[in-house]
């Protein structure tokens, strides 16, 4: 039997074999019921060696739930090799491999049975379980760990309860997670077979927790040097403080029992913290902040005289010319077209909600809120681009702040013109809030266009109407 060739310091993951396996069986019992498919790949380096798909024969009944389940049924495997011929085929292409598979002791178990009634040896390999790992490297930041869960959360190819479509979604697990292994400096495979799930203190977190200043800012929860989740609080010490006692959510206690340590970045600028805190969310991506969380669709358009605007949402028709007429133009502008729009919009919905088309009044109401958030973060997303200057003057922390231009606070976070106008959208409604910042002049007019779509999204059309429609006529 060829053998792995350990040395001391360790078997270089790129030099491994992989032999990932699935097997579908009449039943959950190895020692009574029998295979009916089994897969294998055997992979090194990301790269396909051998693979191995083969229905099973087998002259018990298979049963009416599993046949639904699996789509195997006694016809279809009336014709297929014995078990015999598999595990000799099986177990050649095992020889100097690792055996990988998801909860792989079902499989395993199932294999043996078979090799022993078959009287062949199965080679003695080295087992990971990529249920085990996951268990390791994603706790905390997935309901649960069964594969179809997995495949969601990390968008790989969904399995399908046939053998080699489970193989081909465990294949992709397993290298995510010796990605995620990596970046725990496990580059071996005794590293990788002996990751164990980490005992936490719990006591030495809170600990941590009440070290942190009473002051403003962006607090993180690390593991292993990695950032797992990223929160903004205007007072560090009791937002922390809190996850121990008053917040019981279950994603709450599994971020506690995954984090390690904690640790807090003073942001003491209203205007800076939120933006300072969704930067850092783009460029790190802390697992515990993208659960529940999926990245929106979109797309931009383009104006008639050029003007880009975007983020678009993917799902959202163009606006008609009526409105799309209004975007062009320096921000004075388009400020004063699209608020006359905006009123038409405004009285479109009202009638249309008083006609009882409540689903054309919620489109209108989202138009209105749309281009009164989405063109303001254009123009300002083109300042910068433009390499122009445009800010404010904040009394509270006595301080002028660029937001666009060399070193502007649009600069925080990945130079990714998407993520940039996350930012720029998140700075305006952020502005909006406040009635007190001196702002440029161009900014001004960007400033009240936000502060419009959020009375015409609050404030919208009659719930005196149709209350169940959930629309407030504006008063």
């Amino acid at each position: 039997m060829e053998q792995l060739g350990l040395d001391d310091d360790g078997t270089d993951l790129r030099t491994v074999r992989f032999a990932i396996l699935d097997v579908e069986t009449t039943g959950a019992a190895s020692g009574a019921d029998e295979l009916t498919e089994v897969a294998m790949m055997v992979v090194q380096e990301g790269r396909a060696l051998a693979h191995l798909q083969s229905l099973v024969h087998t002259d018990r009944p298979i049963p009416p739930a599993i046949v639904a389940l699996t789509g195997i049924s006694n016809e279809l495997v009336a014709d297929a090799p014995s078990a015999r011929t598999v595990i000799e085929r099986t177990a050649r292409l095992l020889e100097g491999t690792v055996m990988v598979g998801h909860n792989v002791r079902f499989d395993r178990s199932f294999l043996g049975a078979a090799a022993d009634a078959a009287g062949i040896t199965l080679p003695e390999v080295p087992v990971l379980d990529t249920l085990t790992l996951s268990r390791v490297l994603l706790d905390g930041e997935v309901p649960n760990h069964r594969l179809a869960t997995l495949a969601h959360y990390l968008q790989l190819p969904p399995p399908s309860h046939r053998a080699m479509a489970d193989v081909v979604t465990t294949v992709a697990l397993l290298h995510r997670l010796i990605e995620r292994a990596g970046a725990l400096g496990v580059t071996t495979l005794e590293g990788l077979l002996a990751l164990r799930r980490p005992r936490r203190s719990g006591a030495d977190l809170e600990r941590q927790a009440r070290r942190l200043p009473h002051r403003p800012g962006v607090y993180y929860f690390h593991d292993a040097g990695r950032v797992l989740y990223v929160g903004v609080a205007t007072d560090l010490h009791d937002r922390v403080r809190s996850y121990f006692s008053a917040d019981t959510r279950t994603s709450v206690r599994r971020l506690l029992r995954r984090a390690s340590s904690i640790s807090a970045r003073p942001v003491p600028c209203d205007i800076a913290r939120p933006l300072t805190e969704l930067a850092e969310i783009q460029t790190l991506r802390p697992p515990f902040n993208q659960v529940g969380v999926r990245r929106p669709r979109t797309r931009s358009f383009v104006t008639p005289e050029g003007r880009v605007i975007a983020p678009w949402p993917l799902n959202q028709p163009d606006p008609p010319p009526s409105i799309s007429t209004c975007f062009d133009g320096d921000a004075h502008t388009v400020a004063r077209a699209l608020e006359e729009a905006i009123r038409h919009l405004q009285a479109e919905m009202i009638q249309a909600s008083d006609d009882g088309e409540y689903e054309r009044a919620a489109a209108l109401r989202d138009l209105g809120a749309l281009v009164a958030t989405r063109v303001p973060t254009s123009l300002l997303h083109e300042v910068h681009r433009e390499g122009r200057r445009l800010g404010l003057f904040d009394p509270r922390c006595d301080a002028r702040h660029e937001l666009t231009g060399p070193e502007g606070l649009l600069d925080l976070g990945p130079d990714d013109p998407e993520l940039r106008s996350y930012r720029a959208l998140l700075v305006l409604r952020t502005i909006a809030e406040r009635r007190d910042l001196i702002l440029d002049d161009e900014l001004a007019p960007l400033v009240a266009l936000v502060r419009e779509s959020v009375r015409f999204r609050r404030g919208s059309v009659g719930a005196a109407s149709d209350p169940s429609k959930g629309l407030a006529r504006s008063s």
